[in-house]
């Protein structure tokens, strides 16, 4: 079995995931994905859900061996219907009620963490490595409180700042609760790390802001010698230009802090991720992830959105590039512990409600 041993960012000896598919092979599956989507009126997306799901799914490895999509479609397709009934009757209720209208809106807001764990764990069980499936065992409660009640409480009193606090609670929720086998993750990630990052995305807005400033000042200066009739036609020509950088600069800058955000949240998730003595790393760089976003958006926008494909697998094999697992010890040995310890006690199958909520 091939294992692809590289060297970490921290000088151990790590394998690597690899992401091995192709834009043009895609673009197959999703052209015709599109096309029989449009054609059935939506019902087909479950299916295509499914064929693009296994097809980025199989083509991630890990040691030589590829993740599988599980998932049935019918079970997407229930789920998708029911949350269409739910937002057609929630739309049609402004029209006849008020009080209806904001009954709907608490029910969907009480529902949420429900839907939210509900999507979590058909992910989870429908992802699998060597016939081995994931798990999620959160609970509604904890997702309530970490995703309801202490945003909205926490939120308004400490005026957002609390904001990365709360970042770090979902994710420590969502990877404790997680599963492979009969072993679970473990998050030990800090949440002064959310911190530092919001810190330096504060800072790029505020030097943004300074930049901005200047070249006003400079540009109101430069009108200060002008006189006469020429000045209308001079100040337009300024504002012109002058609305065009600053939209182009905005979002070029803008771009940067998104990838910058994506690139060191993803670092602090798998650096911080653990199981069973098994650790990730991960060594996204902001310029790195800038670039491909960059080439994505060209691409869709000069194609009319047929670069989709290709943008996707380049995230895909990008994200894969950067992510490493420092095996503690031998991991087929790991693997088929967790094999004999789901064989003693059973997967958990028999679920009352097995739709994919989550859309």
């Amino acid at each position: 079995m091939q294992q692809n041993n590289i060297t970490s960012p921290s000088g151990g000896q790590t394998l690597s995931f690899q992401f091995t598919g192709s834009g043009f092979e895609y673009f197959k599956i999703w052209i015709v994905n599109l096309c029989l989507t449009v054609i059935t009126l939506g019902i087909y997306s479950a299916w295509a859900k499914v064929r693009r799901n296994r097809y980025f799914y199989g083509n991630t490895q890990l040691a030589g061996d590829a993740f599988e999509y599980l998932a049935n479609p019918i079970s997407i397709l229930k789920g998708r219907l029911i949350a269409v009934a739910f937002f057609v009757a929630l739309s049609m209720s402004q029209h006849f009620s008020v009080m209806l209208y904001g009954v709907l809106m608490l029910i969907f807001v009480v529902l949420f963490p429900w839907i939210l764990v509900r999507a979590l764990v058909f992910r989870a069980r429908n992802t699998a490595f060597r016939n081995i499936r994931f798990t999620f065992r959160g609970t509604y409660g904890q997702a309530f409180l970490n995703f309801l009640l202490l945003p909205i409480v926490l939120g308004i009193f400490t005026l957002g700042l609390i904001f990365p606090y709360l970042l770090y609670r979902q994710k420590r929720w969502f990877i404790d609760n997680s599963g492979f086998g009969a072993d679970h993750f473990d998050f030990e990630a800090r949440v002064i790390d959310y911190y530092k990052v919001f810190g330096v995305m504060l800072l790029m807005i505020l030097a943004l802001g300074g930049v901005f400033a200047l070249f006003g000042g400079l540009a109101m200066a430069s009108l200060g010698g002008k006189a006469g009739g020429d000045i209308q036609a001079t100040v337009a020509g300024y504002w012109f230009l002058g609305m065009a950088a600053f939209y182009l600069v905005t979002l070029v800058i803008y771009g940067f802090m998104f990838a910058y955000a994506n690139a060191r949240f993803s670092n602090i998730m798998f650096c911080g991720t653990r199981i069973d003595g098994h650790q990730f790393e991960a060594d996204l760089s902001a310029w790195g992830l800038f670039k491909v976003y960059l080439i994505n958006l060209l691409g869709i926008i000069f194609t009319l959105g047929l670069f989709i494909p290709w943008a996707k697998v380049n995230i895909a094999r990008y994200m894969a590039d950067h992510v490493y697992l420092i095996p503690n010890g031998d991991l087929d040995r790991f693997v088929a512990d967790q094999q004999s310890a789901v064989a003693a006690v059973g997967e958990e199958m028999g679920e009352m409600f097995d739709i994919d909520i989550g859309l």
